[in-house]
């Protein structure tokens, strides 16, 4: 029962440690960054698998904390 209940606390504080964009590229950034290498494939890209790494995760997060509201 103690177990349970610290795991569940020491989770909470690794997410709340997390900055905003750490938080963005792990929700937003890796999903789109899978969708868009998804897209590539499709048209026929050989390369486009490769797009799915933690820089262009970390591009895609930062793009969207920077766009204007509605548009992401």
């Amino acid at each position: 029962m103690l177990n349970v209940q610290l795991v569940s606390i020491i989770a909470k504080i690794r997410e709340a440690s997390l900055g905003r964009l750490a938080r963005r590229t792990r929700d937003f950034g890796e999903h789109r960054a899978r969708e868009i290498s998804l897209l590539g494939i499709g048209l026929g890209s050989r390369v486009a698998a490769a797009w799915v790494d933690e820089g262009f995760a970390r591009y895609l997060a930062f793009m969207s904390l920077n766009a204007p509201p509605g548009e992401v």
